[in-house]
């Protein structure tokens, strides 16, 4: 580990093609300095889409270089998903089932790196039970939870990416239900204008 403008971070070596050349003809090799992510935005306070900027100096036996101007475009900030919309009810829920439909995480807010799975976050209503927790895949936008009694359940759902989990949705409530039976008979009574 070297240090990096004051962050200890990996120095990796590589040899590009058409590297520049030492005074006796052979290829310099470029000096990479990785740093996390999770560091330029937590310990710089680099936001969602700031430019990363860097600057670098060079040292020999000698002693060090200046410092190079700071780049002016490159690498954006990236960070976990912001919290997507809340979860809403499919066509499909039933007395029994329940369908839990999602949309994407789209723009900026995936924390500028593609989604690669969502959490479901669910329980009955009232706390009385562990709420479950299915990973979902990138691709999956609907979920359906089977073997339920009628009743209210709560649901939230978040996006990840490879920065990690990002924020959870406010929670929706959806009831397992089904249509009311016909009504067997009705009876109409009539009131005169007299009798309000």
């Amino acid at each position: 580990m070297d240090e990096c403008d004051g962050t200890t971070a990996e120095i990796t070596d590589h040899v590009k093609t058409g590297s520049p050349e030492d005074e006796d003809g052979q290829p310099v090799e470029p000096t990479f300095c990785i740093i996390q992510m999770s560091t330029i935005t937590a310990t710089y306070g680099y936001a969602l889409e700031d430019l990363v900027e860097a600057r670098v100096a060079a040292w020999n036996w000698v002693g060090m270089s200046m410092y190079s101007e700071a780049n002016e475009d490159g690498a954006l900030a990236r960070t976990v998903p912001q919290a997507p919309d809340p979860p809403t009810e499919g066509e499909e829920t039933s007395e029994t089932q329940l369908q839990v439909d999602w949309t994407d995480v789209v723009g900026n807010k995936d924390g500028n790196s593609p989604v690669t799975s969502y959490s479901l976050w669910w329980d009955n209503g009232d706390d009385s039970v562990e709420p479950e927790t299915e990973l979902i895949n990138d691709d999956v936008r609907t979920y359906i939870i089977t073997g339920l009694v009628p009743g209210s359940y709560r649901f939230k759902v978040r996006a990840h990416n490879i920065y990690g989990p990002g924020e959870w949705s406010d929670i929706a409530t959806i009831r397992a239900s089904f249509v009311p039976d016909v009504v067997a008979t009705m009876t109409v009574a009539l009131n005169s204008p007299d009798e309000g």
